[in-house]
């Protein structure tokens, strides 16, 4: 089997948990690619469904953590068990398409403006906006400040044509709900005079205008 019908296989395996993989020998209504494929494997002990499954629980949630990592404030907004169960969706839809994972979990926040249960939560998707920015900013490639000494030189044609970039870690958010203050409230400790349930959380005093920036390590 060439290799990249094997990688696309595999693939396919891996993200439809519902192909049962034979491994008896051929029968009737067996699929000779399939056989071709699962022959590629050693089954002793472990059925090589029972193998894939092993495999697929694993990847699933190496890739769930990385969302939890990614996007700590949507977790303390929704809960755990909620989390994970809108990451195991997403994983399900969006594999990685490359082999960094700080570049996994960007189309997060648009899936959590569809997801249907998460519909209660209007703000979750610009919360999730801004932990992704936050991401994108601390891994930008390094880059060097625009030295204001290189301008005074300049003559007037020069300046009318001049062009502006902004660094590599800068990005804009604009919201029409308080995400910092939303941000705050779930990064702050808990009295030992009050209970979760007991907080509350006003939201109504309009949105936010962010710059996000990494002037040094830190965003």
């Amino acid at each position: 089997m060439p290799l990249h019908d094997l990688q696309k296989d595999f693939v396919k395996y891996m993200h439809d948990k519902d192909v049962v993989l034979p491994d008896t020998f051929a029968g009737p209504d067996d699929d000779p690619n399939v056989l071709a494929f699962t022959a590629l494997f050693d089954r002793k002990n472990i059925s090589v469904h029972n193998r894939f499954e092993v495999y697929r629980n694993n990847l699933y949630n190496s890739l769930i953590d990385v969302l939890f990592s990614v996007y700590p404030l949507v977790g303390a907004l929704v809960g755990e068990d909620f989390m994970r169960h809108m990451s195991r969706e997403y994983v399900r839809r969006h594999l990685p398409n490359t082999g960094n994972l700080n570049e996994y979990g960007g189309d997060f926040p648009a899936f959590i403006g569809h997801f249907e249960t998460a519909r209660s939560l209007p703000y979750l998707p610009d919360v999730a906006r801004y932990e992704w920015l936050k991401n994108k900013s601390y891994y930008a490639k390094d880059d060097q400040p625009l030295d204001p000494s290189l301008l005074q030189d300049l003559d007037d044609d020069e300046q009318e044509k001049l062009v502006l970039v902004p660094r590599h870690s800068l990005f804009l958010l604009r919201s029409d709900w308080p995400v910092l203050k939303i941000s705050d409230f779930c990064k702050s400790q808990i009295s030992e005079a009050e209970s979760a349930k007991d907080r509350r959380l006003d939201i109504s005093g309009g949105g936010d205008r962010m710059m996000i920036y990494r002037p040094g390590l830190e965003v």
